[in-house]
């Protein structure tokens, strides 16, 4: 699959800077250097690793994450970095735990607002038109998040976290969008 970044995202926007800036820093034990991957070489690593664990680093924006009210860093364009352990290319129908739901009558996790554009890897967001990547999560996977402010200023995590919706439990299986991955390993 070919595709190109949406250059209007902010991600995609951050991510060109980084690549041409030959980035490399090390914020509280998560590391990024080199070069950021392009699109391309992020379909093919993504499409060669099919149902491998693979580390990916992602960049995505936090302010739909956060609450609104009372919280001192809404609108501020803080960023979240996160590198962690997932597969790509697993067939959630073909999944073992969601054959076992469905024999026991539960209803499994189905893709809604998303359509496949090249089935088990690539799905599209109906609302937003974006490109996303179907993955599943690692039960041990080890991960480390930071956060930043645009000028890549660490944000201490502990005053973060409070303003943060809740979240419910990691899904077995779910997507994320292309544009916010910047390297998979």
């Amino acid at each position: 699959m070919k595709t190109t970044q949406n250059t209007s995202s902010p991600f995609a926007t951050r991510a060109v800077q980084l690549t041409t800036s030959g980035l490399r820093f090390n914020l509280n034990g998560l590391a990024i250097s080199g070069k950021i991957m392009d699109t391309d070489e992020l379909i093919e690593k993504i499409e060669t690793r099919h149902g491998q664990i693979s580390t990916v680093t992602m960049i995505d924006l936090l302010d739909g994450k956060m609450k609104k009210r009372n919280n001192p860093f809404f609108g501020r364009g803080l960023l979240k970095i996160s590198t962690f352990q997932i597969r790509f290319g697993v067939a959630y129908e073909n999944k073992a735990t969601t054959k076992e739901k469905r024999e026991e009558g539960i209803q499994a996790q189905t893709p809604r607002g998303k359509v496949w554009i090249d089935f088990p890897y690539w799905m599209e967001s109906m609302k937003t038109g974006r490109v996303l990547v179907a993955c599943s999560s690692v039960k041990n996977r080890n991960s480390k998040t930071v956060y930043v402010d645009r000028n890549f200023k660490v944000v201490n995590s502990d005053l973060i976290k409070p303003n943060l919706k809740a979240r419910s439990e990691m899904p077995e299986w779910y997507t994320i969008e292309l544009s916010k991955i910047v390297r998979v390993v």
